[in-house]
């Protein structure tokens, strides 16, 4: 009787094992049926160059710009190529070694609250990578002035028996009308002309008294306005004339008005929060570029944009991103 009642409390006991253990498996092991991780969107990409491909759990493909990136998946960049991403906080990063990376790994680098200013403007270099790509500008003109709403300014028409000097400036244009400066040191950049041999560049206050004179054959100078005699002005009239064997020909002046007080100030913190979060990349300056332009600050935006083109030559997204700003301004008409 004792054996069969020790093997009556066993068989309960075993019961009762049999009750308990299953429930801690269920909570603390995962079965074939638990559902996958979500997929959760870390980057966009925005301007390639080369051969980059993703590493999907279903394959491998060629990334290409306006993709997205998910955290389960990998980057693989091959040698000599290139590509700039835009994470969900609005950081941009920039890829150039070869090999492969995890997506989540890259997305470690940035905390996930987003920077309103970053953001905001590398969501629009986003959006210009994916319009009119593949367009050529000469051959879809009237297009492509739709699609960035530029609007073409008329020239002045050289008269029949104008120099060609004189028939290239008439029918072009070398700066923007008017533009507001943010920077002190600025670079002012203009279209070559083929007749110019040099170009002569003058800076004159309001009173239209000279403060800044100098030749260059470059098509690009640089030009410190805190060291000329323009103390509180609000602002100056510049003016470019080109210069060939035989003549000089000036072209119209243009207006640069001197950002000043509260909007200074304004300017001045959302560009220090820019240079902190995208300083250093290429992406960086197009996103500086389109920041500028926003702010009608043109000649500090064509810099931005220069500088970008001439860091990635081989990359057409750069080049495109000049042209269009160009083409907004009424700078580029072919």
């Amino acid at each position: 009787m004792k054996i069969l009642q020790n093997l009556g409390l066993i068989g309960l006991l075993s019961a009762a094992t049999v009750v308990f253990i299953p429930q801690q498996g269920f909570a603390q092991t995962p079965t074939a049926e638990s559902p996958a991780a979500p997929q959760e969107e870390l980057f966009k990409v925005i301007s390639i160059r080369g051969m980059v491909s993703v590493i999907k759990p279903s394959g491998k493909f060629i990334l290409a710009s306006g993709k997205k990136l998910y955290n389960d998946e990998s980057i693989e960049v091959t040698p000599n190529s290139y590509i700039s991403l835009m994470h969900l906080s609005g950081r941009v990063l920039e890829l150039r070694t070869p090999g492969k990376q995890s997506v989540s790994d890259l997305a470690g680098r940035f905390a996930k609250v987003s920077s309103s200013v970053s953001e905001r403007y590398a969501n629009f270099v986003f959006g210009e990578s994916l319009k009119e790509k593949d367009k050529d500008m000469k051959k879809n003109h009237q297009q492509y002035m739709a699609v960035t709403g530029a609007v073409t300014r008329s020239t002045s028409r050289a008269n029949s028996a104008a120099t060609a000097l004189q028939r290239e400036l008439a029918n072009t244009i070398l700066l923007p009308a008017s533009s507001d400066v943010f920077v002190a040191q600025n670079t002012f950049r203009w279209r070559k002309l083929p007749s110019a041999k040099s170009y002569v560049v003058t800076i004159s206050d309001m009173f239209d008294q000279t403060v800044f004179q100098k030749e260059t054959s470059d098509t690009a100078l640089m030009v410190d306005f805190g060291k000329l005699a323009l103390k509180n002005a609000k602002m100056c009239l510049l003016g470019i004339s080109a210069k060939s064997a035989t003549e000089e020909v000036q072209a119209a002046k243009i207006g640069l008005r001197f950002v000043q007080g509260e909007n200074f100030n304004k300017i001045q913190k959302e560009v220090t929060q820019l240079k902190a979060e995208n300083d250093g990349t290429i992406i960086g300056k197009v996103i500086f570029g389109a920041y500028y332009e926003e702010h009608h600050l043109y000649i500090d935006a064509m810099n931005s944009y220069a500088e970008a083109a001439a860091a990635e030559p081989e990359n057409t997204d750069f080049q495109t991103a000049y042209n269009k700003f160009l083409v907004r301004i009424g700078m580029l008409e072919e």
